[in-house]
């Protein structure tokens, strides 16, 4: 079977983060094939490594003319991933980091903020999902907001 990517990011230790339709992730290490193949030698190259883009039509990826490699082997080979629970577990323990680095109980932050405690409680125990305007609203006391940034290693805690 074909499965076509959406998108393709290039991370440390020679592995692409693919996403593909209906949200999955693979991660995908390519480090076997460029110590085993000799036509994936040249992406030892960082710079070379990190030019990835992903072909017409999705179904495959490529750096050079030389060097490709299909979609399928990336989805069928890689593992799968969650980015989305890893993401929101990281970003609930930065909420408590940031609570915590700033000296705040739940209760201080329910006054702040008009978030009741009980839900905050819920939010940094993952307990709940909670709302945007919620998590923005308990940031606020802490001196925090939300960023978009990258995809990397950090951000999703690979």
């Amino acid at each position: 079977m074909f499965h076509k990517l959406i998108s393709i990011y290039p991370l440390s230790n020679f592995r692409l983060l693919g996403f593909f339709p209906g949200q999955e992730a693979r991660l995908y290490d390519m480090g076997k094939l460029i110590e085993e193949h000799p036509a994936f030698a040249p992406l030892r190259n960082d710079d070379l490594f990190r030019d990835v883009r992903i072909d017409a039509g999705g179904y495959g990826i490529s750096w050079s003319d030389e060097i490709d490699l299909s979609s399928s082997e990336i989805y069928e080979c890689g593992t799968a991933l969650d980015v989305a629970a890893i993401e929101k577990a990281a970003l609930l323990r930065e909420i408590v980091a940031a609570r915590q680095g700033a000296g705040l109980s739940q209760n201080a932050v329910e006054e702040a903020s008009g978030i009741r405690q009980p839900v905050i409680a819920r939010m940094e125990t993952a307990a709940t999902n909670p709302q945007l305007d919620t998590i923005l609203r308990a940031l606020a006391p802490l001196g925090k907001t939300l960023a978009v940034v990258d995809v990397n290693e950090e951000v999703i805690a690979l």
